[in-house]
C-alpha cells in the first residue's frame, strides 16, 4: 500500500522533525509533503528525501489554507491509495494492543476513510517538568484529555472537503476507537509560551482568527494551571465521549459535517504500551 502524508508548516523547528521522523519510519520520507508557509527558521532547509512545497509568507486566512490542503489532497490520490494529512504537532497513532503501528493497521483495515479518537496530550506541570523532545514523549508526558475538535477526518481515499483548522469535513465522521490523534499542543507549557510568542505576530485575516493562537500568557499559564485540577482515571476508554460526539455531529450549510465542543471531565492516563511509539 502506497500512503503519502501531508503537513503544512511555518517555522515548526520543534513539531516537525518528530512528525517527519513519525510518518517518514513508516512510509518512507520520500512520500512526506511538507507545505511550507514561509518559514524563516532553518526547520524546512534539511528534510532529506520529503518534499517541500514553497508558499509566499502573507496575510494567514484558515478557509484558503484548508482549500488548497483538500485540492492538494485530491490531486495525490492517483498516485497513491491513502493519503494523510495531519497538522505536525498531530501524530495517528493505533492501539498497541492491536497492530504494530499505523502502517499495519491501514494495511489490514478495510476503509474508505478515517476519524480518529482525539486526545490532547496534557503537561501536569505541578509533577511533571519541562520535556526532553529528543526523548520520548509518552516516557514523559502521562495524561492526556479528549476533545472533540481532534476528532479529525484526516485518513481518506477519496477526495475530502475541509473545514478551516480540520475540524469539519464533507463527510460523516466513521471513527475506530482503536485510533487515536494524539495532539502535542498542550504537551509542554514552555513550548506552548514560546510559540505563542510567534504566533501572537501573525497577520490574520481577521480579528476573529486565530484567537486560541493569540492568548495572553497569563491565560495559557491558567489553563495549564486547570489541568493540575482534575480528577485522574486510568480508564483508557472513550466510548461515552466518542458516542457524545457522534451525536453532535452536524450538516451545515456548505455540506460539512462539524461537531460542537466537546471536552472530556477527567485527565486520562496514558497506558504504558504507547512508551516510544513517539
Amino acid at each position: 500500500m502506497k500512503v503519502a502524508v501531508i503537513t503544512m508548516v511555518y517555522n515548526e523547528k520543534i513539531n516537525l522533525p518528530i512528525w517527519m521522523s513519525y510518518y517518514g519510519n513508516m512510509f518512507g520520507s520520500e512520500n512526506l509533503y511538507i507545505i511550507d508557509h514561509g518559514s524563516n527558521d532553518g526547520s524546512v532547509e534539511n528534510i532529506g528525501e520529503a518534499s517541500r512545497i514553497k508558499l509566499p509568507r502573507g496575510v494567514y486566512e484558515n478557509e484558503s489554507r484548508a482549500q488548497m490542503i483538500s485540492r492538494f489532497h485530491s490531486a495525490l490520490l492517483p498516485y497513491y491509495d491513502v493519503v494523510i494529512y495531519t497538522d505536525c504537532d498531530e501524530m495517528i497513532v493505533p492501539d498497541p494492543n492491536y497492530f504494530k503501528n499505523l502502517k499495519e493497521f491501514l494495511e489490514k483495515e478495510n476503509f474508505e476513510y478515517l476519524t480518529m479518537v482525539g486526545l490532547n496530550i496534557v503537561h501536569n506541570s505541578s509533577i511533571e517538568a519541562d520535556i526532553d523532545w529528543s526523548a520520548s514523549v509518552f516516557s514523559q508526558r502521562k495524561f492526556c484529555q479528549f476533545v472533540s475538535p481532534m476528532c479529525k477526518t484526516l485518513i481518506s481515499k477519496v477526495p475530502v472537503t475541509w473545514s478551516p483548522g480540520f475540524h469539519g469535513s464533507s463527510f460523516f465522521p466513521k471513527i475506530d476507537e482503536r485510533l487515536y490523534l494524539f495532539h502535542l499542543k498542550r504537551a509542554d507549557l514552555k513550548t506552548n509560551l514560546d510559540r505563542l510568542e510567534l504566533t501572537r505576530k501573525i497577520n490574520w485575516k481577521s480579528d476573529k482568527l486565530g484567537l486560541h493562537q493569540r492568548s495572553s500568557d497569563e491565560e495559557m499559564i491558567k489553563l495549564f494551571e486547570s489541568y493540575t485540577r482534575y480528577s485522574v482515571t486510568d480508564d483508557f476508554s472513550f466510548s461515552q465521549e466518542v458516542a457524545e460526539f457522534i451525536s453532535e455531529t452536524k450538516l451545515d450549510s456548505k455540506g460539512i459535517y462539524s461537531c460542537k465542543d466537546i471536552r472530556g471531565k477527567k485527565m486520562v492516563m496514558i497506558p504504558e504500551r504507547f512508551i516510544g511509539v513517539f
